[in-house]
C-alpha cells in the first residue's frame, strides 16, 4: 500500500478502514496495469489494422480500449475513497464543533 494512501486511511473510522484498504489494493493493481498498458500502446500504437477477405480497415487497439476502461475504474475508486474521507472529515468537524459548543456554552437552568 502506498504511503500516501496509508496516511489517508489512518484518518478514517475503524469501520471504514478495511473497505478503504481493499480499495487501495485495487487502486495499486490498477496503477500497475495502466503502466503495462501504456508500454503496450507505445509499442503497438492506438489503432489496429484489420483485414477480412476483401475488407480492411482500422479499429481501436485492444490495449487502448482496456486502458480507457481501466482509467474509468481508477477514477471511480478515487471518488469512493474521496467520499469516505470527506465524510470522515465532516464527522470529525461536527464532533469538534459539538464539543466546542458544549464546553463554551454553559448549561441553561430551567426556571421552576
Amino acid at each position: 500500500m502506498s504511503k500516501n494512501y496509508s496516511e489517508l486511511i489512518k484518518r478514517l473510522p475503524e469501520s471504514k478502514k478495511v473497505q478503504a484498504g481493499d480499495l487501495v489494493t485495487e487502486l495499486n493493481f490498477i496503477n500497475q496495469t495502466l503502466q503495462t498498458l501504456r508500454k503496450e500502446i507505445r509499442a503497438s500504437g492506438v489503432v489496429l489494422e484489420w483485414h477480412n477477405g476483401a475488407q480492411s480497415g482500422v479499429k481501436e487497439a485492444p490495449a487502448l480500449k482496456s486502458y480507457n476502461t481501466t482509467v474509468g475504474k481508477k477514477t471511480a475508486i478515487i471518488k469512493m475513497l474521496d467520499t469516505m474521507l470527506s465524510e470522515s472529515i465532516k464527522e470529525d468537524q461536527e464532533d469538534a464543533l459539538d464539543q466546542f459548543v458544549a464546553g463554551a456554552v454553559p448549561a441553561l437552568k430551567v426556571a421552576e
